[in-house]
């Protein structure tokens, strides 16, 4: 008695058919596992917030967010120096909302869309952003502050571009030191 053979087509469509199971399997798995939890991959900051429930991030957002706020920035170039915490700045991390946005990687409307953001989390890591506020009135005497120590120093100060780049040290972590931003001599070139 002969086999039956099957032709190029049908092996191609099984082959699919197996595929796209195994990948809707997958998913199935993965919801059950990381039911009510962050995808593994997410994190914010270098803090890693992957399997931990909404609770749990809020809880490790909260020690970083002290680690962040009460350590120190510091902003210098040649004899020009600037140094403020976050919390002089007037920096409010959200908690509940960060740890919102991190469990929302890999849940939206669409099954393939957020499969693949699955994956690229889980592969590449996915990161994600502090919701949080800063003072105006703060940030703006930290900057006064700023550009009086560097018109000490004969200096001239680019505001808008410091302005920028305290919003971004703030949360960045480990600290380190950042360069002061200035104006070339002519008043058009930005030196950084």
């Amino acid at each position: 008695m002969a086999g039956v053979e099957i032709g190029a087509r049908p092996k191609i469509v099984l082959g699919l058919i197996i595929v796209v199971g195994l990948l809707i399997y997958l998913v199935i798995v993965d919801l059950g596992i990381n039911a009510g939890r962050i995808h593994r991959g997410v994190e914010i900051t270098g803090l890693d917030l992957g399997g931990l429930t909404p609770t749990e991030a809020e809880d490790a957002l909260r020690a970083r967010a002290d680690e962040l706020k009460y350590s120190l920035i510091t902003f210098a170039r040649d004899d020009v120096v600037c140094r403020f915490t976050p919390l002089e700045v007037g920096w409010s991390p959200r908690m509940p909302e960060t740890a919102e946005v991190a469990r929302e990687v890999g849940r939206g409307d669409n099954i393939f869309s957020d499969l693949s953001e699955r994956l690229r989390a889980w592969i590449f890591g996915q990161k994600v952003h502090w919701k949080a506020s800063v003072d105006a009135g703060k940030l703006h005497r930290t900057v006064t502050q700023c550009k009086r120590a560097a018109l000490a120093e004969d200096v001239t100060l680019d505001t808008k571009k410091l302005r920028r780049k305290i919003r971004r040290a703030i949360v960045h972590w480990p600290r380190r030191i950042y360069a002061v931003p200035v104006e070339a001599p002519d008043g058009h070139t930005r030196i950084d």
